[in-house]
């Protein structure tokens, strides 16, 4: 899935002329470790922003505290 991922972000990368990828995600569980060994073995790379500053910012921009992936991914 993370290859696919990159192949799509390409294709957008050369569409809109951009110069590289850069990809962040929630530290969460374990799963961001897999994806981190992907992207480094791809030679793309990553940021990892906190859960806490996630979720305080779901609360400031939707004061709410009801979680969700496309939220959460607008935020990060």
């Amino acid at each position: 899935g993370v290859l696919k991922l990159l192949e799509q972000a390409a294709r957008d990368r050369a569409k809109h002329g951009l110069d590289r990828t850069i990809v962040f995600m929630e530290a969460t569980s374990y799963y961001w470790q897999n994806v981190a060994n992907v992207l480094e073995s791809q030679g793309v790379p990553y940021r990892t922003v906190a859960p806490l500053a996630v979720d305080r910012q779901r609360e400031i921009e939707h004061l709410t505290y009801a979680k969700g992936d496309y939220r959460d991914a607008e935020l990060i």
